[in-house]
């Protein structure tokens, strides 16, 4: 129980302490231990994880979502370098793709396609594919060439040379390594990106790509099931909670309530 305590202490998310019990629950299973631990009960247990998600709930920060006109300002002040290359390439195919962070800096010049319909982005396991099916992502070409995943992804890799491996780089000045960007220099690009048209680094994450494609989408009348597919959401829930903080002034009742 101190555990978790602890867990929570440290500004972990309800969500991952969860996560954290039932790595704990499965290397017990494995074992095959007929006796928990002293103080290690699995009511009690269920009843301080409840606790713990109702009093994030007072205390939860949500980070802001990047919006299509944020994104718009954005990739059009990125220079003509390398890293200003990469970096446009991977705010627009985040955004466009509903992708999370780590699905970004994991991606690999394997799994992408180009065909007229658009560019297919296949990933062979996700955060809610734990069977590794893997899914296809589609994102069609858009009619300006600024904003355009899959031009800025064709001008990243041919500037980078990149005809095998990870897509996403570190680059040190103007050499491109060769190895894949983990998951917090994806946040930390994000970050600079939103710092360079003004914004609070603060108030955003790698997390605001994804959350940004999902309210763009909803704003845009696109329905549930295309956004869904998109992201690989299972959970609808997670979506609504998204566009229910999005659309908050899409028709919204208190609109000329007064008459003026």
């Amino acid at each position: 129980m101190g555990f978790f305590a602890h867990l929570e202490a440290e500004g972990n998310a309800p969500s991952s302490i969860e996560r954290a019990y039932s790595a704990i629950l499965a290397v017990l299973r494995e074992s095959n231990r007929d006796v928990w631990p002293p103080g290690f009960r699995p009511y009690s247990i269920k009843q301080a994880l409840s606790k713990i998600r109702r009093d994030a709930t007072h205390r939860v920060v949500r980070k802001r979502a990047l919006t299509d006109v944020e994104v718009a300002q954005i990739v059009s002040q990125l220079g003509s370098d390398r890293r200003s290359m990469r970096d446009r390439a991977l705010i627009l195919v985040g955004v466009m793709g509903g992708f999370r962070r780590s699905e970004l800096a994991a991606l690999d010049i394997d799994m992408l396609s180009v065909s007229d319909d658009g560019l297919s982005v296949f990933l062979p396991r996700s955060k809610t594919d734990q069977e590794g099916e893997g899914r296809i992502v589609g994102i069609v070409a858009q009619k300006d060439e600024r904003v355009c995943a899959i031009h800025a992804i064709g001008e990243w890799t041919e500037a980078a040379h990149i005809e095998k491996g990870p897509v996403f780089r570190p680059v040190f000045r103007s050499t491109v390594l060769d190895r894949s960007l983990d998951g917090r220099t994806v946040a930390r690009i994000v970050k600079s990106a939103v710092a360079s048209i003004g914004l609070d680094v603060e108030d955003f994450s790698g997390h605001s790509l994804r959350s940004g494609f999902v309210t763009t989408a909803a704003k845009q009348g696109k329905s549930l099931d295309s956004i869904m597919k998109q992201t690989g959401h299972r959970s609808v829930k997670q979506v609504l909670d998204y566009i229910r903080h999005a659309t908050v002034f899409v028709d919204n009742a208190s609109k000329d309530f007064m008459g003026t």
